[in-house]
Order: C-alpha cells, then structure tokens, then sequence
C-alpha cells in the first residue's frame, strides 16, 4: 500500500503540506503541488524551516480556472505520471477530470465547494472559459471517490447535493497543523489556581464584518471588541491586551470601531505573518477567540490553538455536529456572550488551560488520526480495484 505514490494538489491555507508531512511520518511517498493562485502566506516557507520539508512542494506554472481552458490534457497527465492516487482541493478536480484523472479524495477548503462550481465572473469575456472550467470542476467533485468535510455545514452539505456527488462522505476532513505527536501533557501551576489580573487574547481571525459581501466568510470581530469593552467595563482591576492581525477587508472598520470603543490602548495590532511565526504569539496568549458570527465545527484558527493548547471562544452550534466527538471550548455569539466567557476564564483559569489540554488531545487522536486512517482505507480500495 505504501508503495503508491500520493499526489495532493491544491495547498489553500497550507492543509496539504501539514497532511503531507503527517503522511511522510506513517512511511508514505507524497508530494504536494501548489496552485499559482495561493496566496504568499500559505507557501511552505511560511510553515516550516525544514529543507526537508519544503523539498515536498512545488508550485504548478498553471491552476487558475482560465488556465483550464487551453490547457492540454497531456501536460497534465506529464506533470503526474509519476504518481497513482490523488487528493485535491480548489481548482484540481477540473484540471485532473481534464486529463483523464480520477480524484481518489476531495478535501475542499470551503468556496472551491459552494463557490466555485458554480460563480459566473462579472468580465464577459471571462465567460467561456469559465463555463469550460466548472463543467469540469463539478464533474472532478462529482466523481471523486470520497469527500472529506470535518463539518455539517448547510453551505457544503447543499453544495453537494446539488453536483450530484453519490461517493462516501468522510469526517475526519484535514490537520492544518503540523506538530509532533508526542507532546507531553503539562502539569498545571498553583499560578493556575488564582484569578487573572491579566489576560491576553489572540485574535488573529481576518477581518470580515461590516463590507464584506459573502455571508460564509463573515467573521463578526466587531463582537469581540464590544464584548472586551464590556469586560473592561465590568472588571477594571483586571488588565487586557487583545492581539490582532492587519488582515482583511474590515481592517479600518475594526480600528475605527475600536477608537470608539476607547479600547485602543488594549488592541495591538500585527502584520499579517507567516504560520511559524505566529505560533510563537499563540504561546505568548492565555486565550484565543475565532469567529463569532456562523458555526464552524473547525478552522485554522481553532486547530492552531489546538496545537498550542490554548482555550478558544468561538461560535459552535453543537446539534449540528450529533454525529462528531465534541471538543472542550468556550462558546459565544454575542458581545454578551464573549464578555461572559472572559469572564470565566479569568474567574477559573485552572479549567481553562484544562480546555486548552484536553483540545489538543483531540486534535491529535480525532483529526490526524482519523485522516490518516481515512486514506489508508481509500488506498486498500483502491489496491483491490
């Protein structure tokens, strides 16, 4: 079974190289292939120092949907002959159903499901080559063997449903963090027994609440703010500091919100950086807040603090997810709610670096676990044909 050559297409927010990295460390030959279309931040450098590691990855010279049009079959099928079960995200459905290429396993990032097989660009003269380009995405996705989504969401489920995608639906969907397995569980400090006199927050969620159009990619931080002002409010003696990123469309929105708030002097802000690099803030943090406005069973938000063992506040809607295991997190919606969770937090932070443990225990035993398990499963079926 380790025998087959593992192509994984697509590299959106670096899933596809922490997944290759997991593989390579159970005895699997893969290689990851990046879209030009990936934005700089989720390049290989961005996640790791390894040479090793970065040696995985190289970036395609085509994978933007116009590309699809004029693309040959045969440079396709080239750049992969060397490779015999493939996993793909955003635009690889199209590009391999073109060739001829089964895809053994869809793991979407989200719009390359509910977006792009179906968007019609505004630019007319976009329109032919986008019409080529989600015939074949739809029949990439429609024909892969097995999707993985780690959530119930409406958006995907619906998506899904309208291709027509009759293949088996895994849950274990992908670890967007690469860390050792072996970590060993802390033992709590009598400084963990006491209420906070101080707590710092990592909010480093893009921000996406006032102009943005898309209702999926709304994050809501505006409540995050309102709720620290409540919480400032409501606990003086109690000092706060929220890390951010300069990351988003609602950037100047957020800061004009916080000036109102009179809150700056609690909120600094970051420049958007590289995953290695702000790992090390998420270790300088007693608590992260995600996103407060949809349900997302995960994200990289969440698996990031996962990793670093840190509590998270963000919004899940648990009956969504009856058929998943539950992680320990702090849940909220509101600025009332993320005020309230604060609140806890700095009441009891013994049980909060609890959440933070037992989370990352999850992450290990029920994301790259089971991923992995996943695609050993795919692969034996597709040994037996």
């Amino acid at each position: 079974m380790k025998d087959l050559k593992i192509a994984l297409i697509g590299n959106m927010n670096n899933n596809f190289f922490v997944l290759a990295r997991y593989l390579r460390d159970e005895g699997f030959n893969c290689g990851v292939f990046a879209l030009p279309y990936e934005p700089a931040h989720f390049s290989a450098n961005s996640d790791s120092n390894s040479e090793e590691d970065i040696q995985l990855v190289q970036v395609l010279p085509w994978g933007n949907a116009q590309d699809l049009f004029s693309l040959s079959p045969n440079t396709i099928n080239a750049q992969f002959e060397e490779y015999n079960f493939f996993i793909a995200c955003g635009t690889a459905p199209a590009f391999l159903t073109k060739a001829g290429i089964a895809v053994d396993l869809f793991i979407p990032y989200g719009s390359d499901l509910y977006l792009l097989p179906f968007a019609i660009p505004k630019n007319p003269l976009k329109w032919l080559s986008n019409l080529h380009f989600r015939k074949f995405q739809k029949r990439g996705i429609k024909g892969a063997a097995a999707v993985s989504i780690a959530d119930n969401a409406t958006v995907f489920q619906n998506a899904l449903n309208k291709i027509g995608f009759k293949g088996l639906v895994l849950k274990s969907g992908v670890p967007m963090v690469y860390a050792p397995h072996k970590i060993k569980h802390e033992v709590f400090s009598k400084e963990d027994e006491v209420p906070k006199k101080r707590i710092k927050i990592l909010h480093p969620s893009r921000h996406a609440w006032k102009t943005e159009k898309d209702p999926v990619s709304l994050k809501d931080n505006n409540k995050l703010f309102e709720g620290v002002a409540l919480f400032i409010t409501n606990h003086p003696s109690i000092e706060v500091i929220v890390y951010t990123m300069e990351y988003g469309s609602d950037i100047n929105a957020s800061k004009e919100l916080i000036a109102e708030l009179g809150i700056e002097r609690n909120v600094k802000w970051f420049p958007t950086m590289a995953r290695k690099d702000l790992m090390s803030l998420y270790h300088e943090v007693d608590i992260v807040v995600g996103e407060l406005r949809n349900s997302w069973f995960t994200y990289g938000v969440i698996y990031e603090a996962m990793v670093a063992a840190k509590p998270v506040i963000h919004y899940r809607k648990d009956d969504l997810y009856t058929d998943l295991k539950l992680y320990p997190m702090y849940s909220a919606s509101s600025a009332q709610q993320v005020c309230d969770r604060l609140s806890e937090y700095a009441e009891n932070p013994q049980n909060g670096n609890r959440i933070g443990y037992e989370a990352r225990s999850w992450y290990f035993e029920e994301c790259v676990q089971k991923v992995i398990v996943d695609i050993e499963g795919l692969l034996k079926r597709k040994l037996q044909g």
